[in-house]
């Protein structure tokens, strides 16, 4: 089965997403779709899906208006609509995110042995408590 919404980040040609695109990439989001949203918004009948599309090569920009809505919508700013793209690793997984969960895996590595020692100084203490209680022998 295919989607509209899951064209690869480069076309065949070599084009790549705008910031806008690759919005509309990760949110499944195909360009008819987002004509009908940007319609909804401004209070149109209908908007082109085929300026959908340009815009998400980067064939044409968005002004005045068109912009506002496509900011209202996705958040994208005139100032991000060219942003390049960070380089997704081979198998598309996101390199910030990546790099977050290495740093929160490191920083659990650094803590192992204040867990460690935590942990047995908890099993001392459980083990006086489950240790029988002796009464003193009378002499």
């Amino acid at each position: 089965m295919s989607y509209p919404f899951m064209r690869l980040l480069v076309k065949q040609d070599g084009t790549v997403l705008t910031a806008f695109g690759r919005w509309l990439w990760k949110n499944r989001i195909s360009d008819a779709q987002f004509a009908e949203m940007m319609a909804k918004h401004l209070r149109l009948e209908t908007f082109s899906k085929r300026t959908v599309e340009k815009w998400r090569y980067g064939k044409r920009t968005p002004h005045g208006e068109n912009m506002k809505a496509v900011k209202a919508l996705t958040g994208v700013t005139a100032d991000s609509f060219f942003e390049e793209p960070i380089q997704p690793s081979r198998n598309g997984a996101d390199p910030k995110l990546f790099s977050e969960a290495i740093a929160a895996l490191r920083e659990l590595v650094s803590r192992a042995s204040e867990l460690s020692a935590a942990i047995q100084r908890a099993e001392a203490v459980i083990a006086k408590a489950e240790a029988p209680i002796t009464e003193p022998s009378p002499d």
